[in-house]
């Protein structure tokens, strides 16, 4: 078994970093060109018919259901990523990233001593004026969603309870649903998580047309990440998300900046 699969989630053709620990994944076989061998999460068992639903969390099910989950997991996305090492900068030259950003056997070594999840800089709702988790949700996003979640979770997870207050009320939240994970983890997250969203959809009328459980989803994971923290007391390490973006030369330009300025999941 491997130490860690990481898996870089595409829905769409674009340039990929060239690194034996990262592996490519699709979301629909029909984006793939037909001589490529590479994965797609619309085979075996999936929920690729709803991932206008479900965005990221449909790949996370995919991998979840149907590989063998090593130590640890991953999960970053075509033009997001995470540096493995610290007080990093932009550049435009895509052969020197591996390098830049420590993404190789002995730098992922290092990150994952005495670590149980690694994560992107946090998002501070202070600096943008919206007060808390909570907040900033009721003014982009459903509110029913979540309120009906919170309801799900004191029925049937009350130990979640004072854990989804203390993440909702914070000022910080881990975004845009990229992470490495103890494999352990992230199993327990996923039947948490989906768990959920089955009952929300049993409970609600869904627009599966808009990546809301995607958007929920990221901060049903700081809740995760919350009571993980009181009861096992999970260790985790924060570095800087690394930003791809397509540039006027046809190349690309890898841009690290706060979390603030990165889109939202499923962007």
């Amino acid at each position: 078994m491997n130490l860690i699969d990481i898996y870089v989630i595409s829905h769409k053709p674009y340039k990929m970093i060239e690194s034996e620990l990262f592996t490519p994944i699709f979301t629909k076989r029909e984006i793939v060109p037909s001589d490529y061998n590479i994965l797609c999460s619309d085979e075996e068992d999936n929920i690729a018919s709803e991932n206008s639903l479900y965005a990221e969390f449909s790949t996370y099910y995919w991998v979840w259901k149907n590989r063998e989950i090593p130590k640890y997991v991953g999960f970053f996305q075509y033009r997001r990523y995470i540096s493995f090492k610290d007080n990093v900068t932009g550049t435009d030259n895509i052969d020197e990233v591996i390098d830049k950003y420590g993404w190789n056997e002995e730098e992922l070594e290092n990150l994952l001593t005495d670590c149980d999840i690694v994560l992107p800089t946090s998002l501070s709702f202070r600096m943008l004026g919206m007060g808390n988790m909570w907040n900033q949700y009721k003014l982009w996003h459903k509110n029913e969603y979540l309120n009906e979640a919170l309801e799900i979770i004191k029925e049937k997870y009350p130990s979640y309870i004072g854990d989804c207050f203390t993440a909702l009320f914070s000022t910080e939240i881990y975004y845009v649903n990229l992470f490495i994970m103890r494999g352990d983890l992230f199993d327990s997250y996923m039947t948490w998580v989906m768990d959920i969203f089955d009952e929300l959809k049993n409970r609600l009328n869904i627009d599966y047309t808009v990546k809301d459980f995607a958007y929920l989803g990221e901060r049903l994971f700081n809740i995760f990440l919350v009571n993980k923290q009181r009861t096992e007391n999970v260790k985790i390490k924060v570095k800087q998300p690394v930003y791809l973006r397509e540039n006027n030369s046809n190349g690309i330009d890898f841009w690290i900046g706060d979390s603030a300025h990165i889109p939202e999941a499923g962007n």
